[in-house]
């Protein structure tokens, strides 16, 4: 069983919220997805997103889907906890890294995208949650 906290992102389409497991107190993030958005089934895109995040399982360079739950109007993937990771953190600072430390990170980038691209899976939505 989960427990809310609180949000960390309202984007478009879904709400993410921070949450942990009632019993280890392990932190996850909770996506919350309408499952229908102006009469529209949204449930199939859902689906599609929850097969590639499984297929992503063995790479460390992206979050991992631990469980998916499912109400009449929302399903939410329960995805682990990627609290302000290194790059968030530093434009949140608005820092500059060092090209060495701009490097290591896009290198991490890269890598995820790269694994994606290796079980034909194109990204088209790639950015920096503010």
């Amino acid at each position: 069983m989960l427990i809310i906290n609180f949000f960390i992102h309202r984007g478009k389409y879904a709400a993410v919220r921070r949450c942990r497991d009632r019993e280890t107190g392990e932190p996850f993030a909770a996506k919350f997805l309408r499952k229908r958005r102006r009469s529209t089934d949204l449930k199939s895109e859902i689906v599609h997103e929850v097969a590639v995040l499984e297929a992503c399982s063995k790479c460390p360079r992206i979050v991992r889907l631990y469980r998916v739950l499912e109400s009449d109007s929302e399903m939410v993937l329960v995805l682990e906890l990627a609290p302000g990771g290194e790059l968030q953190m530093l434009l949140d600072r608005d820092e500059v890294p060092e090209e060495a430390e701009a490097a290591r990170l896009m290198a991490q980038i890269l890598d995820g995208i790269a694994y994606l691209h290796s079980i034909n899976v194109a990204h088209l939505d790639i950015k920096v949650i503010q």
